[in-house]
């Protein structure tokens, strides 16, 4: 079978597979309040802050949003987008408001893990959240885009751990956990 062929055909044979647009928008909407009801009774019994309570349900809705919804069109697609946004921003803004501005400040070290952190939750939620556009081809854009996260990752995780007193081997550690990142962001055609 050709190359050109085989996501139509991939398409066809999911579709047997797949609830109806009508069932999935229900069972996501039964879902939706069913976590945040359970949200809702943290905050009232624990006393769970309202803005941790605002980011749960945002992370909450963004890792269960394409697990049930599999309607592929441009609205479906920038929703998708939008709680990719969402999500993101609801954890910058924990990490900074809840450790970066912390009283006495954080050390270089402790903001390199933080960063390092992101780099692999927005890899991971752009991966989960955006499949359409997650580059599939190895090309010049995907190498690039490869590189810089990876010396971002590599040179925040060296100075993670070279305040560890490691010497060589914080670059032998730092190296081979990129060489991880790196591949597991590598683009890969879907089986």
């Amino acid at each position: 079978m050709s190359e050109e062929l085989m996501p139509e055909v991939m398409a066809e044979i999911e579709a047997g597979y797949r609830l109806r647009p009508a069932t999935q928008v229900g069972l996501m909407l039964i879902l939706t309040l069913l976590g945040l009801w359970l949200i809702y009774l943290a905050r009232e019994y624990y006393d769970v802050p309202l803005e941790v309570c605002i980011i749960a349900g945002t992370i909450y809705l963004a890792l269960l949003y394409p697990l049930i919804i599999k309607i592929r069109n441009r609205f479906t697609i920038a929703l998708s987008f939008g709680f990719f946004g969402a999500a993101i921003a609801a954890i910058a803004y924990w990490l900074v408001t809840n450790v970066v501005l912390m009283p006495g400040g954080l050390s270089i070290e402790a903001i390199a893990l933080y960063v390092v952190f992101l780099e692999i939750i927005v890899m991971e939620l752009f991966h989960h959240l955006c499949e359409e556009y997650v580059f599939y081809e190895r090309d010049w854009r995907s190498y690039l885009l490869t590189a810089v996260l990876s010396a971002g990752f590599f040179a925040c995780l060296y100075v993670f751990l070279s305040a560890y007193a490691l010497g060589f081997t914080a670059i032998v550690i730092a190296a081979v956990l990129t060489m991880m990142f790196a591949w597991a962001i590598l683009p890969e055609k879907p089986i």
